[in-house]
């Protein structure tokens, strides 16, 4: 998967069309970051890279940056 194509996933995950998505985004401090969203972002990571997130990886991330240094930049072509 492109780096592009998975920030556009994770904004249409978060359906929030007022910001600027990029790596530098801190979805966890956005309203529409809710419980729902939390969920599809996890199946998101899984159905396209095979990682399942934990509770406590969860809970390190903050930005999008973040989640693909845990996925691995390497994986984004």
């Amino acid at each position: 998967m492109k780096k592009e194509e998975f920030i556009e996933r994770i904004q249409e995950i978060i359906e929030d069309e007022e910001i600027e998505f990029n790596e530098e985004v801190n979805i966890v401090n956005l309203e529409t970051f809710d419980s729902l969203a939390i969920l599809s972002l996890i199946t998101l990571i899984d159905e396209c890279f095979g990682i399942v997130l934990t509770s406590d990886q969860l809970g390190k991330i903050s930005t999008i940056k973040s989640i693909m240094e845990f996925i691995g930049y390497e994986k984004f072509k």
